[in-house]
């Protein structure tokens, strides 16, 4: 399991749903990711895909736990901290 900051998991975040949902327009990590549209089926990729880069499972229900790509930032900092 990789430990990262909350910073490298906000970047990651920040360009990986930016592919996912609107390539061209910029996410602000700050707003709702429901505002751009996230469907449950690009939730299952994006977490499938983050499990890869962070070496951890995790529950796709954090997406709507933490809606928006600060929040789920942090959660996911103190998480792996937790493991750690």
């Amino acid at each position: 399991m990789a430990t990262r900051s909350r910073e490298e998991i906000r970047v990651w975040l920040v360009g990986k749903l930016s592919e996912v949902l609107h390539p061209d327009v910029p996410l602000d990590p700050a707003r709702p990711l429901a505002d751009f549209g996230l469907e449950s089926r690009s939730v299952l990729g994006v977490t499938a895909d983050l499990e890869d880069w962070l070496g951890v499972e995790l529950d796709p229900t954090m997406f709507f736990d933490y809606p928006t790509i600060d929040e789920l930032a942090a959660f996911l900092e103190d998480e792996l901290e937790d493991r750690g």
